[in-house]
């Protein structure tokens, strides 16, 4: 997959390996210019999909938990280790 392949089209022997890492490059750095330019926007997002998970998510996940526990306790009866 990695071999020594090389691509001719730029008139110097880039290797696929040596093109996957400019791309990647190229993408990377494109995010990080667009993070930091949007910190605010990209900061706040974060703070509502907290709050989201706070008010919502976590609560049902944490009844989920209790109601799970509440069954393997009844399945395997009140030992202190499920296995």
């Amino acid at each position: 997959m990695f071999g020594q392949n090389h691509f001719d089209g730029f008139r110097s022997h880039l290797s696929v390996n040596q093109i996957v890492a400019l791309v990647l490059t190229i993408i990377s750095v494109a995010f990080a210019l667009y993070i930091l330019v949007n910190i605010k926007q990209i900061t706040v997002n974060i703070a509502i999909g907290v709050a989201n998970l706070l008010t919502a998510g976590f609560p049902i996940l944490l009844f989920m938990i209790v109601i799970l526990t509440i069954l393997s306790r009844a399945k395997w009866g009140n030992r202190r280790r499920l296995w």
